[in-house]
């Protein structure tokens, strides 16, 4: 498919994330998300067995390593507790970094838009030469409908419906509204 005339091929926008560290960054968030489930997932089994403990002591009536299994319990649900909000916060950071590369590429997007339009703008000739050409338009759609006139004129001349004008004054008059028209620039 051809190009119109004056438009040149764009460069391939950038890839999402240009700088190689940010990838790495996001990738490391990522990883340590994981790991933090993971981390989450232990807790938990651990919460269970010292939940298991804890009964398992009572049913054979050591209170004190039951209450022991239960303080166990609770430090383990403290630190559960304490990685759903460092998750929280991963999550957060992680979506702000990825949001902050869209933005960019929207940013890159529309400076490149701004770009293409400027060239348009400046292979068009801008403002006043539209105003240019829509003046000329205007001044040839006149100039149409003089010539519409005399030759209507003249062709009720040559059928003989008006005899008051002669052909070479309808000539003279085509002659003066031709000169007016192409002076008036």
């Amino acid at each position: 498919m051809k190009r119109p005339q004056g438009f040149k091929a764009q460069p391939p926008s950038p890839p999402l994330i240009c700088d190689p560290a940010f990838p790495r960054a996001i990738l490391d968030l990522k990883n340590q998300r994981d790991r933090l489930h993971q981390y989450q997932r232990r807790i938990t089994v651990l919460t269970d067995r010292e939940t298991a403990i804890a009964k398992q002591m009572l049913a054979q009536g050591d209170k004190k390593r039951a209450l022991l299994a239960l303080r166990r319990k609770k430090y383990q649900e403290s630190l559960l507790a304490k990685t759903d909000g460092q998750l929280e916060q991963l999550e957060k950071l992680t979506s702000s970094v990825e949001f902050a590369l869209i933005q960019k590429d929207v940013v890159f997007g529309l400076q490149q838009g701004t770009k293409v339009l400027r060239e348009i703008h400046a292979e068009m000739g801008g403002i006043a030469h539209v105003e240019k050409l829509m003046g000329e338009t205007a001044d040839a759609i006149a100039y149409q409908q003089v010539c519409s006139c005399f030759f209507l004129y003249r062709d009720a001349l040559e059928g003989g419906g008006l005899a008051c004008r002669t052909g070479s004054s309808l000539t003279a008059s085509l002659s003066l509204t031709t000169f007016l028209y192409r002076n008036r620039r």
